[in-house]
């Protein structure tokens, strides 16, 4: 490393630190102010958040890596030391800017939508920053995922057996019929209800419903054939 990329880093450090709390910065009286600060004072609060605390020692995750994640109104995050757990974690709705001893990350529109569309949850993301944060998030940092959140739209398609009962039939005789079984019976009419496909065969469910006593009507449909299209 040069000696230009080592100040780089050094003011990066001391501006990271300073706006977290940590520390202090002052001159000595032979530099001038108009210079890079060349003392640093560790506060109160950065003495008591280096100090490790005992109230964080049932949660692995938090003994290892909590006082160590910075969140900046900037929406950049630097993780003050190596934890690969948190780095994973990370990765999944943050953009990387370096991963090293000390690593960052910032909060972009495409990355969180990226990691919503991968299955994690908006209060959780927030919820885990909180936790693993050394202060509690900015809010400007809150509002803005939040508002970025809104452009994710989001459609379940599935398939399901639709059962329709006759008018004279309990619905009780369904939920026997499928006692034990760990499905998701949803009625989406009166007498009618779905099943996710995934969950039974068509077999297996017509089985089910005979056994009770139910005469099962209707025919499992046929596998859609796909044609290619012409180019």
């Amino acid at each position: 490393m040069n000696e230009g990329e080592g100040q780089l880093h050094r003011a990066l450090l001391c501006s990271t630190l300073h706006e977290a709390g940590v520390v202090s910065l002052g001159y000595s009286p032979t530099v001038s102010q108009t210079d890079e600060p060349d003392l640093f004072q560790v506060t109160a609060w950065g003495a008591s958040a280096l100090r490790e605390s005992s109230d964080l020692s049932s949660d692995p995750l938090l003994t290892s890596a909590a006082l160590q994640l910075i969140v900046q109104p900037n929406l950049d995050l630097v993780l003050m030391q190596f934890e690969s757990e948190l780095i994973y974690r990370l990765i999944q709705f943050a953009e990387v800017r370096r991963i090293g001893p000390a690593s960052t990350f910032t909060l972009t529109q495409p990355a969180l939508l990226r990691g919503l569309e991968a299955g994690n949850q908006l209060e959780d993301l927030l919820a885990f920053l909180t936790k693993v944060s050394q202060r509690s998030l900015p809010q400007n940092v809150e509002y803005t995922l939040r508002d970025w959140a809104r452009g994710y739209k989001e459609a379940h398609i599935s398939s399901v057996l639709l059962i329709e009962l006759l008018p004279i039939q309990n619905e009780a005789d369904l939920h026997r019929a499928l006692a034990g079984l760990e499905i998701k019976v949803r009625q989406v009419a009166p007498g009618m209800f779905a099943l996710a496909a995934e969950s039974i065969s068509f077999p297996s469910l017509r089985k089910r419903l005979e056994k009770e006593g139910l005469v099962v009507r209707g025919k499992q449909a046929p596998e859609p054939r796909w044609k290619s299209a012409p180019y």
